[in-house]
């Protein structure tokens, strides 16, 4: 494809998409405004239709948030002015949290309130669903709930052009049943299934964030009491 054509197909795409993706450009996170690079990117992949690519950014995304509202949540209240105390309580919190897993981080962020029973299920489910199902290139887990075979029918190529040259019937072809685990018909499968999903994920997984965000306001600097 020439770089004329991909101008033409990323300036449709974008005509396409940005009405729906406009409210993420705009909002912006104050406590948590660390993610801000992470959201365009996720955003950027959205707005061109490369799901499997915002899919993959949103898991880092969920992960990298949950650390830093529990990191946040420990230095609450401490400014750069603080530089002595704010300095032991950040190492103190990268020990306590960089190196949990997605799960450790789930329990701890409900254990302290910063996320609500509702949000703690939903995001164990995508856990599982969708982040180790696309991390780890788990091909049944992405598969799910689809046929576990596939119709497909082998023609004889020689056979249908003189069928066509003739403007005869095309001969039915032999019919196969092939398994959906079969690579190609996969990647298929799963190139579907990031474009029904991408989209949702990752406004369910901002709209949590946003939530936290707003309570890790403490002081009401940036959200008013009435939010969550």
């Amino acid at each position: 494809m020439e770089k004329e054509e991909y101008i033409i197909q990323y300036e449709k795409r974008v005509n396409k998409n940005y009405d729906e993706l406009s409210f993420f450009i705009n909002d912006n996170l104050h406590i948590l405004s660390n993610l801000k690079s992470v959201k365009y990117e996720i955003i950027n992949c959205l707005m061109i239709e490369q799901f499997q690519a915002s899919i993959t950014i949103t898991n880092h995304f969920l992960e990298k948030m949950l650390k830093s509202a529990l990191i946040s949540k420990y230095i609450e209240g401490l400014k750069f002015s603080d530089s002595d105390e704010l300095n032991l309580k950040l190492k103190e919190a990268y020990k306590k949290y960089d190196d949990k897993t997605l799960k450790q981080s789930i329990d701890s962020a409900l254990e302290i309130d910063i996320i609500n029973k509702d949000e703690f299920n939903y995001i164990n489910k995508v856990r599982d669903d969708i982040r180790n199902a696309f991390s780890h290139a788990q091909m049944d887990k992405i598969n799910k709930g689809k046929p576990e075979r596939i119709k497909m029918f082998s023609f004889n190529i020689n056979e249908v052009q003189k069928s066509i040259i003739n403007t005869a019937t095309v001969p039915k072809g032999k019919e196969l049943n092939i398994s959906t685990q079969e690579l190609g018909i996969q990647a298929l499968i799963q190139e579907d299934h990031s474009k029904s999903i991408a989209y949702t994920y990752f406004k369910s997984i901002y709209t949590i964030t946003k939530n936290i965000d707003v309570r890790l306001d403490f002081k009401k600097e940036y959200y008013t009491k009435n939010e969550k």
